[in-house]
C-alpha cells in the first residue's frame, strides 16, 4: 500500500532494526575507510597551505612565485594532489591506475624528505 505521497508504508519496509550490519557491508566500509582518511589528509593539507599563505600575506607583500617556490609548499601540494586522485578512484570503487600508485610513492619520498630537512 503507498501513502498519498507515493511513498511505501512503513511497515511494508523489506528490512529488520534488530539486526546486525551483513559482512559484506563491513567489507565495504573498510574499503572507503582509507578514501575518507587521504580526504581529510588532503583538506588539511589544503587549509594548512592556504592558512599559510594567508598569515604571509598579512605580514608583508608577498609575490606568489616566491611563496610557492619552496620546496616545502611544492611538495604539499604534489601530496594532497596524490591524496585527492586516490580519493576519487576509492571512493568511487575505482581500480586505482598505475601513475595514482606511482605519484602516492613520490609524494611519499618527498614528504619525508622535506621532514628531514
Amino acid at each position: 500500500m503507498r501513502l498519498p505521497h507515493g511513498l511505501p508504508r512503513r511497515d511494508t519496509l523489506n528490512f529488520r532494526r534488530d539486526s546486525a550490519p551483513s559482512p559484506s557491508d563491513w567489507r565495504t566500509t573498510a574499503k572507503q575507510l582509507p578514501g575518507f582518511l587521504r580526504l581529510l589528509a588532503g583538506l588539511a593539507i589544503l587549509s594548512a597551505i592556504i592558512g599559510q599563505f594567508v598569515f604571509t600575506v598579512g605580514r608583508a607583500a608577498i609575490d606568489p612565485f616566491n611563496f610557492f617556490g619552496y620546496f616545502t609548499i611544492q611538495s604539499n601540494i604534489i601530496t594532497m594532489v596524490a591524496f585527492f586522485a586516490s580519493v576519487y578512484f576509492i571512493l568511487g570503487r575505482k581500480t586505482q591506475p598505475t601513475w595514482v600508485i606511482y605519484l602516492r610513492a613520490i609524494a611519499t619520498t618527498i614528504i619525508v624528505l622535506v621532514g628531514l630537512a
